[in-house]
């Protein structure tokens, strides 16, 4: 009998390491185009923005993003710092659209010379980190992202509405 409940207590570890061994290196999500910007509030500290935007999660697992804080560069220079504030969770083999809900900061410029880096045919780029979980997996992931401009102008559209 003691032998039976040495194996027993083991299936736990067992199932532990068949867990984490299945969880491999996570595919990339794709994203789609920002929409229906909602700007949410507007003050000295930034501008809050609830957004819609298109993810595919092609992983056969949930994946819960948090924490992102990302600069938006033109060139070498930071024109602002967008930072989540709201968990997005996808599910594994999922496409959707989720709100997004963030803060965007304007380094010390204004948010005039914002709006005129993205009405130009600027080269927009993101880089930053985001933090990712998965079941018993957490880390940070690097972001970035070369000419995204596209991508950004209906938040500041948003913003003009404003």
């Amino acid at each position: 009998m003691k032998f039976i409940l040495k194996y027993i207590k083991a299936i736990p570890a067992l199932v532990l390491i068949a867990a984490l061994a299945s969880c491999g290196q996570p595919k990339d999500l794709n994203f789609g185009l920002v929409h229906n910007v909602n700007v949410k509030s507007f003050t000295t500290g930034g501008i809050t923005i609830e957004a819609t935007l298109p993810i595919e999660n092609p992983n056969g697992y949930r994946i819960k993003a948090q924490n992102a804080d990302v600069s938006v560069l033109a060139g070498n220079k930071e024109i602002a710092r967008i930072k989540q504030n709201l968990p997005v969770t996808l599910p594994g083999n999922s496409k959707g659209e989720y709100t997004i809900n963030a803060t965007i900061s304007v380094g010390s410029g204004s948010i005039m010379s914002l709006m005129s880096v993205f009405n130009s045919n600027a080269d927009l780029n993101l880089n930053g980190t985001a933090r990712i979980s998965s079941f018993l997996v957490h880390r940070d992931v690097q972001i970035h992202q070369t000419g995204v401009q596209n991508y950004l102008k209906p938040i500041i559209s948003g913003m003009k509405l404003f």
